[in-house]
This record gives C-alpha cells, sequence and structure tokens, in this order.
C-alpha cells in the first residue's frame, strides 16, 4: 500500500469536548476554527464512548468541580478518622523529636509524676527512671503505663533498634 506525503503529514485525529454551553458560547469562534483543523474533531458535549483528548470548561465549572473534589475528600478523611483522638501537632512533634513519649504523653494529659504513678501503679521515683531513660521497663511496666495514660502500648515502647 503506498502512502502519499499528504498522507503521512496528516496530524493525528484529536477529540475535544466542550461540556457546557456557557463554554460553547465563550469558545464560539475557536470552536468554530477548530473544526476547519484538520484532524481535529469537536463534540459539544461529552463524547460516550472514548474519552476525549481535550475537555473545555468554564472557569466556574473548573472552580466547582475542585471545590466538590476536596469537600468529598475532607469528607471521606473525616469518615475514616472518626472517634480517633486528635493530637496536637506540638506533641507529634516532641515525639518526632525523640523526647521519651512517656513524658510526652503524660503532659499532654495534665498528669503529674505523682498521678501517673497512682494510676499505673508505680512510683514516683520509678516513673521519673524511666522517663529521664534510667531505667527500661519491662512490657508489663508499660502495658499499665499505656493503660494510664489511654494511649497503645506502641506509643511508648522504645524504637527497635538496627
Amino acid at each position: 500500500m503506498n502512502t502519499t506525503t499528504r498522507d503521512r503529514m496528516r496530524p493525528p485525529k484529536v477529540t475535544l469536548a466542550i461540556v457546557s454551553d456557557a463554554a460553547a458560547e465563550g469558545m464560539r469562534g475557536l470552536r468554530d476554527a477548530l473544526r476547519r483543523t484538520e484532524g481535529l474533531e469537536v463534540l459539544k458535549t461529552p463524547h460516550h464512548g472514548a474519552a476525549p483528548d481535550f475537555i473545555v470548561l468554564t472557569r466556574d465549572d473548573y472552580e466547582r468541580l475542585v471545590e466538590e473534589g476536596e469537600d468529598r475528600a475532607a469528607t471521606e478523611a473525616y469518615a475514616r478518622t472518626a472517634g480517633e483522638e486528635r493530637v496536637p501537632a506540638a506533641v507529634v512533634d516532641r515525639l518526632l523529636a525523640g523526647e521519651n513519649p512517656i513524658r510526652v504523653w503524660r503532659k499532654h494529659r495534665g498528669m503529674t509524676l505523682d498521678e501517673l504513678g497512682t494510676a499505673a501503679g508505680l512510683s514516683k521515683g520509678y516513673l521519673s527512671d524511666l522517663e529521664n531513660g534510667n531505667r527500661v521497663g519491662p512490657v508489663e511496666t508499660l502495658q499499665a503505663l499505656a493503660r494510664a495514660l489511654k494511649v497503645g502500648l506502641d506509643d511508648l515502647a522504645p524504637a527497635p533498634q538496627d
């Protein structure tokens, strides 16, 4: 089969969907010029079948779609985390900085060493040693502290060393 130079130079077919009357009205002159462009098919409404290569929206339609998408994402994120405790960024920053998690959570809960010691069944001195890194408590001790602080055990356990 022989192809002519004209056939080889023909641009690929491109479809453009203009999805609203307002967009079509604003693009009337451009749309008419585009319709005369070889290889370009201009659709006034969304094409049912193969997706168009380009879609023209009004700014209002675009902004509405963005806002709806943001609202949907925020609603889904809220639903996923419903019932979970929100932790202030300052608490997270302190934990990430390597501050002792028992101290961070105790202070976040507004507890004194005495109050936490009583709630967990530990002496104030022992608890102070744990917070200062002078002692590493067994799992049972960390479990008691986690219950008293209303956090998960993994929130208090030291990070594994490589």
